[in-house]
């Protein structure tokens, strides 16, 4: 196993931990560790889908899937509520 598929699947379970605490009102969905933990698990799997199939030749697809899957990545990097994080953020520091 390589270290990515270790890091995501980690990362997986605790964002499935996560959400099943929303689904079950144990933690309101508007909480800041579910703001964090969401951006953070958007980040990486879009980084990741943009990044790697966007520069790795050793994936077996054809180029214009390649960049079908990287622009995939990036939309999920636009997805990201930057304004809500940083406002909960900075209302949370102070």
């Amino acid at each position: 196993m390589k270290l990515y598929h270790i890091f995501f699947f980690l990362f997986k379970i605790i964002v499935g931990i996560h959400l099943t605490l929303v689904f079950f009102k144990f933690v309101p969905d508007d909480n800041i560790s579910f703001l964090i933990n969401e951006s953070l698990f958007k980040l990486c799997i879009g980084s990741f889908l943009g990044f790697y199939f966007l520069f790795s030749n050793e994936t077996g697809l054809n180029y214009e899937d390649r960049i079908l899957i990287s622009i995939a990545g990036f939309v999920i990097l636009y997805d990201i509520d930057y304004r809500k994080l940083y406002t909960r953020l900075r209302e949370k520091l102070s």
